[in-house]
């Protein structure tokens, strides 16, 4: 899956990947799209029940941030280019 603005993809997700997730923590639109490569099983998760997860299973919690994290840096390194 590409993830990216118009026709620039700036991203490639792959096998369990996730996107989308920043507009769970902000209720802001996601800030790119994403468009499958190939046929794909998607899971679309609802903000509540995102949080009701979140609460209970720490390392889920803390797995996602580490993700974000890395996802922000190679995103910077890309427009420091």
């Amino acid at each position: 899956m590409t993830a990216g603005r118009k026709q620039d993809a700036i991203d490639w997700i792959g096998p369990n990947g996730s996107f989308g997730v920043w507009a769970l923590f902000d209720d802001q639109p996601r800030l790119t799209n994403a468009e499958a490569a190939e046929a794909s099983l998607l899971l679309f998760v609802h903000r509540d029940e995102f949080y009701d997860v979140m609460a209970y299973h720490v390392e889920i919690a803390q797995a996602i941030f580490k993700q974000l994290v890395h996802r922000l840096r190679r995103l910077s390194a890309i427009a420091e280019k």
